[in-house]
């Protein structure tokens, strides 16, 4: 409760979020359960059965002999049942372990911060094809991540921070894992403007505060959760432009059939809810700042450190002159 609340007091105001998925497929624990329960079904019939025969000459069994047997079948019971569970709990280890070395589908998170030159128009962007609900088809999720990259690869001399994870998985936690890292993206914000699931779309049109001059301009985060059926390029731990350049383009080359899940989640999504780069920085802890000289065309003023294209000649937050 204590993390929850302390989650939704650093969280920032507005974001946005969409995506689908189709997972498709059935538990496998069904075969486990009804195999036991065969057994129980055999088992206690033909004990009922040789039990009245060894009773002596057809008699009645006694109360103390009813006890006994009551007692130990549910014994049997207790023991089927510890069985079982001991036998799903290694068959699912076993299924981790295969998984580690064999997934049969890979979880990646990839988060990158851009600032505000390109934030404006990036946001707009992924309102508008957040608003179309491309989540319901495989095509239109493919489309999602497609859009969604492109975007991001033209914001390139905007990129300030970087940052990924990812896993293997194998086919029964997929799914969970899944929900779990989208919902982790989505609980950045405290509401979403536009929530875009499957074919559905959701609006908030509240009414956000006025930026403080504090927050200047304002930044925005960008998360791409995605499940596919082959494992993703990252930054490596430690991303630059470079690394972040490659692994935007291995997701660019995602087939729609490779895709099983995404979830895109950006933050903040209202024009007047700025982040400051300080909040940024809190809010996403995680994230790597990009090394300055890693992004060709870029330069950083030398005074406010503004970070802008080298073809300007003065800065655009300061008007400092830029040294030749």
């Amino acid at each position: 409760m204590i993390a929850l609340a302390l989650a939704l007091i650093l969280a920032q105001d507005t974001g946005g979020s969409m995506g689908g998925s189709d997972f498709g497929g059935g538990s496998d624990s069904g075969g486990s359960s009804s195999s036991g329960s065969d057994y129980s079904s055999s088992d206690y019939g033909s004990g009922g059965s040789s039990g009245g025969s060894s009773g002596g000459s057809g008699s009645p069994m006694t109360g103390t002999q009813c006890v006994v047997f009551l007692a130990a079948v549910v014994v049997l019971l207790l023991l089927m049942l510890a069985v079982s569970r001991s036998r799903r709990s290694l068959d699912q280890a076993a299924g981790r372990t295969w998984a580690a070395t064999h997934p049969d589908m890979h979880l990646s998170t990839l988060a990158v911060g851009v600032d505000w030159h390109a934030r404006p128009a990036l946001q707009k962007r992924l309102a508008e094809l957040a608003a179309q609900g491309l989540g319901g088809t495989a095509d239109g999720r493919a489309r999602i991540l497609h859009e969604t990259v492109l975007a991001l690869q033209r914001a390139e001399l905007s990129w300030l921070y970087g940052g990924d994870v990812a896993r293997g998985l194998s086919r029964w936690e997929a799914e969970s894992l899944f929900n779990a890292a989208r919902n982790r993206a989505r609980a950045r914000f405290k509401r979403e403007t536009i929530r875009s699931e499957g074919a559905e779309v959701r609006r908030d049109e509240a009414p956000v505060p006025a930026p403080r001059p504090s927050e200047g301009p304002g930044t925005v985060v960008v998360t791409l959760v995605t499940v596919t059926r082959r494992a993703l390029c990252g930054t490596g731990g430690s991303p630059d432009a470079g690394t972040l350049r490659a692994a935007l383009a291995d997701r660019a080359a995602i087939r729609a059939d490779e895709l099983v899940a995404i979830e895109v989640a950006w933050s903040p999504a209202a024009e007047d809810d700025r982040m400051s780069s300080a909040e940024l920085e809190q809010h996403y802890p995680e994230l790597v700042k990009l090394d300055e000289k890693s992004i060709a065309g870029r330069v950083a003023c030398a005074y406010c450190g503004c970070l802008f294209a080298m073809e300007l000649v003065n800065c655009p937050n300061c008007g400092a002159i830029v040294k030749a």
